[in-house]
């Protein structure tokens, strides 16, 4: 091997690896020659080109080896005269200096896969998707792992996570005055360590078994109207709404009348409108439950005017020529236009129509089904689930004949107060 003698005929070879010879900074800075210049003791740097690589060669198992110990002048002569000397340790005890560095490089790997950031984000991506989660409820999600759950246990090894550890930090946060969000945490937690347990990265969840580690949090039912005269007005506003697109419009006449969860609707599939029959696939629902939802003859007229604007694609509400589903910002903006956003929410209407078809005096069965809410009893449920269809089929037609009366009414008082004003104008310039 050819090396060259820095101390004193430097540009003259030699062939004797074993002869001590000692670079400088100076001279590693200013050296051009392609080759191997030698610092002594298998410690070398290897010019290649432009590039300046630092090298220690070494036996092992009877076999001539080579470490990298990096680049010159990222790596400056010193720092590669401290790592050659780590290296010898590790030859000292026994120990292959590259069998060493792959093993740590694997247990890094290991390391920053288990990393609680790390598993968060795959949970996210994998379940985002999955479920189809709106807009709205999709940025809630990443907002509570980056400004509170991330910052805290981010960089934590998601396998050495307790459960003391879960407990402070939910209620460190409940007691800032924010005992929601700390529900909130905690349920995502769970998610994210059963995700963990899913992935084989641990065998139980520290987060399992936590509960009543908070405080209970009074439930606030959301902005919804029960006044008939109030909800014809409203009703009326939203069909008479300049909208973009036809979906908005229909969308805003279809869901007070199903009272289904928003997101339902608005991921609602033409493959799943069968005639008069809306057939909710078990994967779309939030209880993973198929579930039956009649459609009124006002329904059906609707999506079939908008089938012609939308029937292309496979989602019913679809945001233009995109095919893509409309937003939930799109349907904000829209109560936010016709001055509603404080008033309702698109939610509020399943409050809406609970209240008032329980004063109506309904099946309350018939109307909890219809809410796709849970029987505590599985085997009543399936049994009410089968039985209750033509039920259901009766009492949404009813609603939504309840609310084009409303709506009449609310046209009629309009008419009304519109020719009294009239009348009293023309009263006043006669005199």
């Amino acid at each position: 091997m050819t090396v060259f003698d820095t101390n004193k005929t430097r540009g003259k070879a030699r062939h004797d690896w074993d002869m001590k010879t000692s670079l400088t900074d100076r001279y590693c800075k200013t050296v051009t020659e392609e080759g191997k210049h030698s610092d002594g003791g298998g410690l070398y740097l290897h010019v290649i080109g432009e590039r300046k690589y630092w090298r220690l060669a070494y036996r092992f198992g009877g076999k001539q080896k080579t470490a990298s110990l990096g680049v010159y002048p990222a790596v400056s002569l010193k720092e590669a005269r401290a790592l050659a000397a780590e290296k010898k340790a590790l030859l000292a005890q026994g120990i292959d200096p590259n069998a060493a560095r792959q093993e740590a490089k694997e247990e890094a790997r290991i390391d920053a896969s288990a990393a609680f950031a790390t598993v968060a984000a795959q949970w996210f991506e994998n379940v985002a998707k999955a479920r189809a989660w709106g807009d709205k409820h999709r940025l809630k999600v990443r907002r509570q792992l980056d400004r509170h759950i991330l910052p805290a246990l981010g960089d934590m090894d998601i396998r050495e996570l307790h459960p003391q550890q879960i407990v402070a930090f939910v209620q460190g946060i409940e007691l800032t005055g924010i005992p929601t969000t700390a529900h909130d945490c905690l349920d995502l937690i769970r998610r994210i360590c059963a995700h963990a347990v899913q992935m084989g990265i641990r065998e139980t969840s520290p987060a399992a078994h936590l509960k009543d580690v908070l405080g209970k949090v009074e439930s606030q039912p959301m902005r919804h109207i029960t006044d008939p005269d109030r909800i014809g007005e409203i009703l009326l506003t939203l069909e008479r709404a300049q909208v973009l697109l036809p979906a908005t419009k229909a969308y805003a006449r279809l869901l007070p009348m199903l009272f289904t969860r928003p997101s339902e609707l608005r991921l609602m599939r033409w493959a799943e409108i069968g005639g008069d029959l809306w057939t909710k696939p078990a994967a779309t629902m939030k209880k993973r439950r198929a579930h039956l939802i009649p459609l009124p003859r006002q329904a059906v007229a609707i999506l079939d005017g908008l089938r012609l604007f939308t029937g292309q694609h496979e989602y019913a509400f679809t945001n233009g020529n995109s095919g893509k589903p409309i937003t939930d910002g799109a349907l904000q903006r829209l109560l936010i236009r016709n001055g509603l956003h404080d008033e309702i929410t698109w939610h509020g209407w399943r409050h809406t129509a609970s209240t008032l078809l329980n004063e109506q005096g309904f099946n309350r069965d018939h109307i909890e089904i219809q809410l796709s809410h849970a029987d505590g009893n599985k085997v009543r449920g399936t049994y009410n689930h089968a039985q209750y269809l033509e039920d259901r089929r009766a009492m949404l037609q009813r609603w939504a004949d309840y609310l084009d009366d409303l709506k009449a009414r609310a046209l009629a008082k309009e008419s009304t107060n519109k020719n009294t004003n009239t009348d009293t104008n023309s009263d006043t310039n006669k005199r």
